[in-house]
């Protein structure tokens, strides 16, 4: 590259030269060809001819001149006679300004590197290249030794308590979930903290009545009523002969008995008398299952789809029925009735069942009315605000899938 360099530069300052000896020729007029006239006059030269004259060597060019007669050349030589100046010629000035380009010289030898130029004017910035491979993870350093704990920033101001929530709205108690059946006894866990006081459950049938306690003592005797009036005399009988008394008669009858007095004021209560024993505690009511099942027009089914369970505290009855329908081949076409444990004494009215759709994850609600002395009670659902008959197709179409789930507490006869 630098010889490259260095030939180029010549080459530009060749032609830079020849321009400026052309410009200098054009400025000094036409070319004169001096005939010396102190000189004596030799014989007539050859005819006119025409003379190349070179032009320097950078060129490479020539000069034509035509000549009307003898012309000496330089300062000396005598060339003949200067003949009659013949009539004004033309100039022919055939001029290659820049001829056919010659081979390349040689390379010449390297000249001795210049002095360092003052840095130049930084290039921009270039787009930042793609990120290199991660090199691997160096050794983890040696642990600084822990600094000094800084002293405890002073407390905050508190802030601002925020605005009360507003209080949701109360989700609607759901019915009460099947009784489940009676799991092993576990172990007596901790005894808890006692729960708030229940509410007071039904009143249990009564008691035998306790012994009777003894007779208190009798009270002060009253005051004796006023005498009767003094009935009538009786009939006298004849005196006796004789003068000795004569047998005594009969008594006459008695006279009537007088009015009754006043009853005088009653006298103050006796004490009363000790308490007698307690009599003896009934019969803890217990769990335990009953026969029941359902009854409709047309329905049957394979196995008895009704489980009933009872707890029995003397006169007190408490039920669950679980209906499970999958074990139904017919639903029916008539309203249904369920077997209670027991019949009720009076009319009673249960409303804690319902029934379970489960293709569409809903309740309805179901009721029991029970009659006085019948174990038969019949199902009803709530239509708006009347109660209607439960049977396969009310208060939805039964499928395998639902369950009924019916309670109560009640007297037994």
């Amino acid at each position: 590259m630098p010889q490259l360099k260095s030939l180029i530069s010549y080459l530009i300052l060749s032609v830079c030269i020849f321009l400026l000896s052309f410009a200098l020729f054009l400025l000094s007029g036409s070319p004169s060809v001096q005939a010396s006239a102190n000189l004596p006059v030799g014989p007539v030269g050859p005819a006119p001819g025409q003379v190349e004259l070179e032009v320097g060597e950078a060129g490479g060019g020539r000069l034509n001149y035509e000549l009307s007669g003898p012309v000496f050349i330089g300062t000396t030589t005598y060339l003949g006679t200067v003949g009659d100046i013949g009539p004004q010629g033309q100039w022919t000035i055939p001029v290659s300004l820049v001829g056919p380009q010659g081979p390349f010289g040689l390379i010449g030898l390297q000249g001795p590197q210049g002095e360092i130029g003052p840095q130049g004017v930084a290039g921009p910035i270039g787009p930042q290249g793609p990120q290199g491979v991660q090199g691997p993870a160096g050794a983890p350093g040696i642990q600084g030794v822990p600094g000094l704990e800084g002293p405890q920033g002073i407390q905050g101001i508190q802030g601002i308590q925020g605005i009360q929530g507003v209080q949701g709205i109360e989700g609607v108690v759901g019915p009460q979930g099947p009784m489940g059946l009676k799991g092993d006894t576990g172990e007596t866990g901790p005894q808890g903290p006692q729960g708030a006081q229940g509410g007071t459950g039904p009143q249990g049938p009564q008691g035998p009545a306790g012994a009777t306690g003894s007779q208190g003592p009798q009270g002060p005797a009253g005051a004796t009523g006023a005498t009767g009036a003094t009935g009538p005399q009786g009939i006298q009988g004849p005196p006796g002969g004789g003068t000795s008394s004569g047998e005594v008669g009969p008594q006459g009858p008695a006279g009537a008995t007088g009015a009754t007095g006043p009853q005088g004021p009653e006298g103050p209560a006796g004490p009363a008398g000790p308490t007698g024993p307690q009599g003896p505690a009934g019969p803890a009511g217990v769990m335990q299952s009953y026969e029941s099942t359902i009854t409709g027009q047309g329905l049957t089914f394979s196995t008895n789809p009704t489980a009933g369970v009872l707890v029995q505290m003397g006169s007190f009855t408490s039920f669950h029925i679980v209906v499970d329908f999958s074990k139904v081949s017919n639903f029916g076409t008539g309203a249904y009735s369920v077997r209670l444990p027991s019949a009720p004494f009076e009319n009673y009215s249960f409303r804690n069942g319902y029934l379970f759709d489960s293709s569409a994850n809903e309740y309805y609600p179901v009721f029991i009315q029970a009659k006085k002395g019948q174990v038969m009670a019949e199902l009803f659902y709530l239509d708006g605000a009347r109660e209607r008959p439960f049977d396969h197709n009310s208060p939805k179409k039964l499928v395998t899938g639902d369950f009924l789930y019916l309670s109560g507490n009640y007297i037994s006869q």
